[in-house]
């Protein structure tokens, strides 16, 4: 978003074009999160299906987590808060754990 938008945003001094581009800004950013879940959630269930029982025996799992504060939980230079854990059950499981604690540190 620009900066200044941004800044107008904070600081509580949006008029009603403001406002609009804002809701505009975030609906378009919406749009395009929920289409690339989407996408993902379908190539997913697709290999899923194709390996379902190579993917039992090797006791793959995997869990992915969007946040505003992951960033800040996980590492300093990741902008975008998004965390992808994949592995077998018991990596995940410990990584998962850890996470949460940091999460719940903030």
């Amino acid at each position: 978003m620009e900066k200044s938008l941004m800044e107008k945003l904070r600081n509580g001094n949006c008029d009603e074009i403001d406002k609009d581009m804002i809701v505009c800004r975030v609906s378009e950013a919406m749009k395009k999160v929920l289409t690339l879940c989407s996408d993902f959630q379908k190539n997913f269930k697709e290999l899923q299906e194709e390996y379902d029982d190579e993917l039992k025996i090797g006791k793959f799992a995997m869990v992915m987590a969007v946040s505003t504060c992951l960033d800040k939980a996980v590492t300093k230079d990741n902008g975008c808060g998004l965390m992808g854990i994949v592995g077998g059950q018991k990596d995940v499981i410990k990584l998962v754990s850890e996470l949460t604690e940091k999460l719940a540190k903030q």
